[in-house]
């Protein structure tokens, strides 16, 4: 059935079970779907169709302003919000959003079906609404992304906690002449996507990667998971808090400068609050925060060097 909500309108197959979300069409590329949704179905948000006999009646007798109303689908999808009462997601729910970045989801998910975000090039980000110590389907909804992804756990809008998991490459090679293949992995990203403990996240297993993630990873990557451990110290230990921080301090100036070009204000604060006495990263991040004009940036470093000054001069006043 066709139904109008939120500024939405919805193609939906209600059961006992719950009520299935089929289509979705929207006045614009970014999407909150509404709480009632238990289900995303097969192909939901992809420029193919999936339907049964009688949603393909109502798909084809719907009535809908085009000039008003797009179908949120393919390449016009660019975010969407899940409602915590989405448990299930089908099978390439959203294959080929290319243009897809950002995905909210509540901890409820239980089952993720295969290839939902087959050719999402785009998608670089999860926002998890939950706390971290939560059990949820993350790790389900991981194991279907094997890019580069940043999942940022939200409490009342606010972010709590972030977790980078680093790209990996999956491959099989066939073992001659049997025709067995064995299954080849590279990247420290699929060990990432395991550190879950009965569906909470294990973050001191999560740790463990970390030596060898840095050997192998850009300073970019490493930087990050680095910066969020100290940022956001969930299940932290000293020895592992040690180790993130003499990364950070090997590699402050990269590191502040990659927070700068990505205008990371908080990460930018919280470099400044551990390397404040560190002058060539100071001037050097005023250089850079000016030449990508992020004012914001200037104004906190500004502040930041002139606290400094001005307790350096108080140590030699009399």
């Amino acid at each position: 059935m066709i139904k109008e909500i939120d500024g939405l309108i919805l193609l939906v197959d209600e059961s006992e079970t719950g009520i299935t979300l089929y289509r979705v069409f929207s006045k614009s590329g970014v999407v909150d779907i509404p709480e009632y949704i238990t289900e995303i179905a097969p192909y939901c948000f992809s420029g193919t169709l999936h339907l049964t006999k009688e949603l393909q009646k109502e798909y084809d007798k719907k009535d809908i302003d085009d000039t008003i109303y797009h179908e949120f689908s393919g390449e016009f999808v660019e975010s969407i919000k899940l409602p915590d009462s989405v448990t299930k997601i089908g099978n390439n729910a959203f294959y080929n959003c290319k243009k897809l970045k950002y995905i909210t989801i509540g901890k409820n998910i239980k089952e993720v079906g295969s290839d939902v975000f087959m050719n999402c090039r785009s998608l670089n980000k999860i926002y998890m609404r939950s706390d971290i110590g939560d059990i949820t389907g993350l790790k389900q909804v991981l194991s279907r992304i094997s890019s580069e992804i940043e999942v940022a756990y939200l409490k009342e809008e606010r972010v709590t906690a972030k977790v980078l998991y680093p790209e990996y490459t999956e491959a099989y090679d066939e073992i001659a002449p049997a025709h067995i293949f064995g299954r080849n992995i590279e990247g420290e990203g699929f060990r990432a996507r395991q550190c879950f403990d009965d569906g909470k996240a294990d973050m001191n297993q999560y740790d463990t990667i970390f030596p060898k993630a840095s050997a192998e990873e850009s300073i970019k990557v490493a930087g990050k998971i680095a910066l969020y451990r100290l940022m956001y110290p969930y299940m932290l230990k000293d020895s592992s808090g040690d180790m993130y921080m003499e990364y950070l301090k090997s590699n402050k100036n990269e590191i502040m400068g990659i927070c700068i070009q990505e205008k990371d204000i908080d990460e930018i604060k919280f470099m400044l609050e551990k390397f404040n006495d560190d002058r060539d990263m100071v001037e050097s991040a005023i250089v850079m925060a000016n030449e990508t004009n992020f004012g914001e940036a200037v104004a906190l470093i500004l502040k930041y060097r002139k606290k400094k000054e001005d307790i350096r001069k108080s140590r030699y006043a009399f």
